[in-house]
């Protein structure tokens, strides 16, 4: 919900596959947006069947996705940074 009170889409979450026991689910959406004053979400079938559900909960998280992709993105391009320069210094020491 935004700040003003008005719904508005966020995200779909993945099939799940069926099950004839008990199975725990844990799915981590992306972020909500900046402003957010609430959620709601709903389970659905695809198909003929059954569901019981229990026990949600909503918990933040410390790091979101969107930033653990690019903390991993900028320590890749360090690495890679730091490797060509060590090979450059030692392919310019060899031509020496």
């Amino acid at each position: 919900r935004t700040a003003v009170g008005t719904w508005k889409f966020w995200v779909t979450g993945p099939p799940l596959a069926a099950a004839t026991r008990w199975t725990q689910v844990r799915w981590t959406p992306p972020a909500v947006s900046a402003g957010a004053s609430g959620v709601s979400f709903s389970l659905a079938l695809r198909s003929d069947g059954t569901l019981a559900t229990s026990q949600y909960s909503l918990v933040p998280v410390r790091y979101s996705s969107t930033r653990l992709i690019a903390f991993s993105v900028v320590v890749a391009a360090l690495v890679v940074a730091v490797v060509g320069a060590r090979r450059s210094r030692r392919r310019g020491r060899r031509g020496a």
